[in-house]
């Protein structure tokens, strides 16, 4: 006869003598279940394949620049063409 709870409170008593190792087979960190080599690994990774912010954010301030400039020079010319109709 198998006793789940038994069997489960054993299981949890030998693996609290075990350190927790990471994929790799180093002593990993317990919060995280990865050794410090790792974790920076996957910074490393997770900074170099993300897109840039900056460049979105220097888009959109182009983007808004140039619609401001092209609306100056509406303005400008505005009271020209109107001017030129008024004939």
């Amino acid at each position: 006869m198998h006793y789940p709870a038994l069997l489960s409170s054993a299981l949890i008593v030998a693996t609290r003598g075990q350190r927790q190792q990471c994929q790799c087979g180093a002593v990993a960190d317990p919060l995280i279940g990865l050794c410090r080599k790792c974790q920076s690994r996957k910074a490393w990774r997770r900074k170099t394949t993300q897109p840039r912010r900056k460049s979105v954010r220097r888009r959109f301030a182009r983007h808004i620049h140039d619609t401001a400039r092209f609306l100056a020079d509406l303005c400008t010319m505005l009271p020209a063409l109107t001017n030129g109709l008024e004939v």
